[in-house]
């Protein structure tokens, strides 16, 4: 009877479907609203120090290989992206970053 009871016990749980794999969450993403007038010259892999406003503390995050750069929604090499932000008209810019390691992920480059 035992025995029995051990082979249904083995056969329901290799005859159960798989569970699904336990999902990571999504990574927390933090965006900084500012000016073109208050990002530092970024290198395409490096620092960016970012400030929301002049009185604002300096935020500083990194860029990666895997950083992106729109001018609305079209996507820019970063030598256009830097081309961009050094004209003479400021810019509206939304710098999105994970917030546990201050990587950025994309900046958005608004309308003068």
């Amino acid at each position: 009877m035992r025995s029995t009871a051990h082979t249904l016990l083995a056969l329901a749980v290799f005859a159960s479907p798989a569970l699904p794999a336990a999902t990571q969450p999504p990574e927390a993403e933090e965006a900084l609203e500012t000016m073109s007038t208050l990002l530092s010259a970024p290198t395409a892999i490096g620092a960016l120090a970012a400030r929301a406003c002049a009185a604002c503390p300096e935020r500083r995050l990194n860029l990666t290989e895997r950083s992106r750069f729109y001018a609305a929604d079209q996507e820019l090499s970063f030598d256009a992206f830097r081309r961009m932000l050094s004209g003479p008209d400021a810019r509206f810019v939304s710098v999105y970053f994970r917030d546990a390691d201050k990587t950025v992920t994309r900046i958005v480059v608004g309308a003068p």
